[in-house]
């Protein structure tokens, strides 16, 4: 009889730890039950970006492409049109295709599911593209936008860059610098610190800033706290002028001054002040 409890006991045991799984989904909740189907679907969608990954990493920008944009119509990739918008879009900036690049980035800022962090990406690219093609402005207006709208962002030392380069191909190297600084001052450690002292030394070498800086600027506003200098440059560049950030040392205290310029002569100077001063601001003129 001791035997037979045994073993029954066992045999009870063994039906129960094997039944276990389909026990918690008979009491399981059937919200839970739908949310882990959900996360399994998310999870094989997730998947189908594995091969156009692989492709661009490689270098293999045409397979990657093509293998992407099949995946804008594939039924189980429905909740991934942010990133597979984005993948289509960095594939074809490499391709040098910067019109449709600019195309499928904007549709990740419309797509309703899309991170922050992949929009963020996705202004990057549209910059770039504008920075490609050589339409200078339209790229430091799109830079200028990332900084505005996501302040103290990790890849903040990336948009500097850009902006130096940017700047620096607009010949503006006095702006290029201050950026190009910045990179070298809050990320030492950082890729982008070792590109922007290259850009700085042929900087320093051309005698471009020095060059510049003989010329007239029109000074805006001097504050002590860099974020309102910014909201200033920012409103400064909405309306149209050519806007930047002079940080400097007075008394051991930072300043931040916002300037528009350079200007060549000193009677362009005058008319750019009277423009700003029509506009309300506070002016004054500096060679």
């Amino acid at each position: 009889m001791k035997i037979k409890a045994v073993v029954f006991a066992l045999f009870t045991f063994f039906m129960l730890w094997s039944s276990a799984d389909a026990m918690l989904d008979i009491f399981d909740h059937p919200q839970n039950i739908e949310k882990k189907k959900e996360v399994e679907k998310s999870r094989e969608a997730a998947g189908l970006l594995d091969y156009p990954k692989d492709c661009f990493l490689k270098g293999d920008y045409n397979e990657a492409l093509k293998s992407a944009r099949g995946l804008l119509v594939h039924p189980k990739a429905k909740g991934l049109k942010a990133e597979v918008s984005y993948l289509v879009g960095i594939n074809l900036l490499k391709l040098n295709r910067l019109l449709e690049a600019r195309s499928y980035f904007n549709d990740v800022l419309l797509a309703e599911k899309g991170s922050e962090d992949l929009k963020l990406d996705a202004m990057l690219g549209i910059g770039d593209s504008y920075l490609l093609e050589g339409s200078l402005s339209g790229a430091r207006d799109v830079y200028d936008q990332i900084l505005t709208k996501y302040p103290n962002n990790q890849k903040d030392c990336v948009v500097y860059y850009r902006l130096g380069e940017t700047l620096y191909k607009m010949d503006r190297p006095r702006e290029a610098k201050y950026y190009l600084d910045k990179i070298q001052k809050e990320f030492p450690f950082s890729f982008e610190a070792r590109l922007a002292g290259d850009m700085s030394d042929r900087i320093n070498l051309s005698g471009a800033e020095s060059t510049e800086a003989a010329s007239y600027n029109v000074q805006v506003g001097c504050f002590n706290d860099k974020g309102n200098a910014d909201k200033l440059r920012a409103k400064l560049v909405k309306r149209g002028f050519e806007a930047y950030i002079e940080e400097s040392q007075d008394d051991q205290t930072p300043r931040f001054r916002v300037w528009v310029g350079p200007l060549i002569s000193k009677s362009e100077a005058e008319r750019l002040e009277t423009r700003l001063k029509t506009a309300g601001y506070s002016t004054k003129i500096c060679p």
